[in-house]
C-alpha cells in the first residue's frame, strides 16, 4: 500500500551539510511511519519550483501533502505554496490542497515572506520561531515570520528560546510537529 503521507523537506541554505539535525529528523520520521520523503538540500535559491510544484500535482488524490524546511528551506516553503498556486491558476488546473506546512525558524535575511503569504490551500502552517539573542546563529539567521492572507490559515507561531542552529534538532519541537502530522494523517484517513 503507497504511503498516505508525502513530505517534502527543505535544508537551509548550504545544504544539508548545516541542516543535518534536520535531516535525521525528516528521515527518522520517513522511517519510523512509512511517509514517502522528497529531499532539497542544495541552495534553496536555485531550486526548480516548477518541477517540485508538478511533483505535487502527480501525487495521488489519497495522499496528504505536508511540506517542512529548516532556515533559508522554511521560507521555501512560503515561495513553493505560492508558486503552486499560480501554477495552477494560470493552467485553469484545480489547486491541489497542502495538508501541512512547518516552518523551524525562516530566516530575516531571505526575501520579505509578506510577499509570500501563506494562502488558503493550505490547511494549516506551524511556525517554530526563535527569539533568543545570546547565541552567535540567532543573532544573524532565523527570526522570519510568515504572513498570511485574509482566508489562509492562522500561523500558528511557538516561540522558541535557543540558537538558531540548535532549534533544528530540538526533539520537543520535532515532537510538536510528528504529532501534528500524525493528527493530521488520522483526519486524513478519516474523511
Amino acid at each position: 500500500m503507497a504511503a498516505t503521507v508525502k513530505l517534502y523537506a527543505f535544508s537551509g541554505d548550504t545544504g544539508w551539510g548545516l541542516s543535518l539535525g534536520f535531516k535525521e529528523y525528516v528521515e527518522r520520521i520517513k522511517i519510523q511511519f512509512g511517509f514517502e520523503l522528497s529531499e532539497y538540500g542544495d541552495n534553496v535559491y536555485q531550486i526548480n519550483l516548477t518541477g517540485i510544484v508538478q511533483d505535487i500535482l502527480a501525487q495521488p488524490p489519497e495522499r496528504m501533502i505536508v511540506i517542512l524546511g529548516y532556515s533559508l528551506g522554511a521560507n521555501a516553503l512560503a515561495w513553493l505554496q505560492l508558486a503552486l498556486l499560480n501554477y495552477c491558476n494560470l493552467r485553469n488546473l484545480p489547486v491541489r490542497d497542502i495538508t501541512l506546512l512547518v516552518g523551524f525558524d525562516p530566516t530575516k535575511n531571505g526575501p520579505s515572506l509578506n510577499l509570500y503569504p501563506i494562502e488558503s490551500h493550505v490547511k494549516r502552517c506551524l511556525l517554530f520561531r526563535q527569539r533568543a539573542w545570546w547565541f552567535p546563529t540567532s543573532l544573524m539567521f532565523g527570526r522570519g515570520q510568515y504572513a498570511r492572507r485574509a482566508n489562509g490559515p492562522q500561523i500558528e507561531v511557538t516561540d522558541v528560546y535557543e540558537d538558531h542552529w540548535f532549534l533544528q534538532g530540538d526533539r520537543n519541537l520535532q515532537k510538536i510537529c510528528t504529532d501534528v502530522i500524525l493528527t493530521e494523517e488520522r483526519k486524513w484517513k478519516a474523511a
